[in-house]
Order: structure tokens, then C-alpha cells, then sequence
């Protein structure tokens, strides 16, 4: 008797884990912006947002809120990318939708697409390169990187320099995507007849308008 008592408490505190859903939505969205009716989504009755309906997720923030009246899942923080996912390729975000009476659990997955909200930057907008007279034609330096925290087409795509004689840029980009840059002295100096150069380097994104960044030389 005592362990048909006992199975039985046990079992009055079980909660159904159910539905699962999943949204995608850019980020830096407007705050307001509708995700998805899980009420729709889920096929709940409306009756459930009155049952102490709430949501649970591993976040500080609370990035995402529920309209008791008609169960639209809203944005109610600014939602950066970067700050939540860093430069992963794919940012999912894991909710749970908790329903009392009885209690039963509700499985969300958000995606946070990437937008080009960043450009790419160099440490500082300004380099001094002192090269003697007495270099070799080849000889290479490695360019000052710029950073982009946008990942994907959005992210660093391409550098560039300013026309000129003396210098190329060749470019590589290693296994691991990371570009690299090197100037590459194309022809001999002759300080008598020129002893400074101005050379701009641009760093450019793939975004659609494409944001970039320059360092002079």
C-alpha cells in the first residue's frame, strides 16, 4: 500500500515535455517584432496563456516575451549576435515554455540570422613604415589586419590598395579563413628622387551596401 502511495506522488509530479518549435529571425530587430504565435505554432487552445504561462531559457537577458492575449512571441531586448553567439556560424537560442495546471513544458529553438551591423576596423588609422633604400625588390611586410566581428559574406572579404608603383598587397587566407596581408615591394627606391610614400589600405565586407575601414601608410 505504502508503494502505490508513494508511485503515486511520484507521478504527480511529472510534467509533459511537448511540441517543438523553431523560429529564425534577424538580428537587431526592432523591439516588438514577432517571432511566431506559439498558441498557432504549438496548437494550444488559448486558454493555456491564462494558466501561469511562462518562459524559461539560460540567457541574463529576457530577450523575448510572450502577448498573454493572443500568444505572439515578441523581441523585448536588443538582440546582437555577436554578444550572445560571437563569430559561431550558427547562433540558436534554446526557451522553454512553461504552462501550469497541469504542468507541461513547451520546447523553442531561435535562430538569429547575421546582419552586417558591423565594419571592419584596423587598430589604428595611421602606420609609419620606415624601409631602406637598399630593400630588394620582393621584399614583404605584413599589413596591419583589420577585425570584423559579422561572420559569413558579411564578414572581412577583401583588402585593397591605393594605386602606386612601388608597392603590391598580396592576399591569402589560411585554413582557417583568417586573411592575411602582405605589401610587396615591386621596384627599387631611390631616396634622392622620392623619400616618403602615401599609400591608403582599405578593408571592405561583403555587405549589401559593403562597409569598409582605411589605415594610411
Amino acid at each position: 500500500m505504502k508503494e502505490i502511495v508513494l508511485m503515486c506522488l511520484v507521478l504527480s509530479f511529472i510534467c509533459s515535455v511537448l511540441g517543438q518549435i523553431r523560429y529564425t529571425i534577424p538580428e537587431e530587430v526592432e523591439l516588438g517584432y514577432v517571432a511566431g504565435n506559439i498558441i498557432r505554432d504549438l496548437r494550444l487552445p488559448m486558454q493555456v496563456l491564462n494558466n501561469k504561462f511562462r518562459i524559461k531559457s539560460a540567457l541574463k537577458k529576457q530577450l523575448f516575451n510572450i502577448n498573454t492575449e493572443n500568444g505572439e512571441l515578441y523581441v523585448s531586448e536588443r538582440i546582437d549576435r555577436e554578444q550572445i553567439c560571437g563569430n559561431v556560424d550558427t547562433c540558436l537560442l534554446n526557451f522553454k515554455f512553461l504552462v501550469e495546471n497541469p504542468l507541461s513544458v513547451y520546447e523553442a529553438e531561435i535562430a538569429i540570422q547575421d546582419v552586417n551591423d558591423n565594419a571592419p576596423t584596423f587598430s589604428t588609422n595611421s602606420i609609419s613604415l620606415e624601409i631602406s633604400e637598399a630593400s630588394s625588390v620582393g621584399i614583404r611586410f605584413p599589413i596591419n589586419a583589420a577585425k570584423d566581428p559579422d561572420i559569413g559574406t558579411n564578414g572581412l572579404q577583401d583588402y585593397a590598395i591605393s594605386p602606386n608603383e612601388y608597392f603590391s598587397l598580396d592576399i591569402k587566407t589560411d585554413e582557417t579563413g583568417s586573411m592575411r596581408g602582405e605589401l610587396v615591394l615591386e621596384r627599387e627606391l631611390d631616396y634622392e628622387k622620392e623619400r616618403h610614400y602615401d599609400l591608403i589600405l582599405t578593408a571592405t565586407d561583403g555587405g549589401k551596401p559593403p562597409k569598409s575601414d582605411s589605415c594610411s601608410y
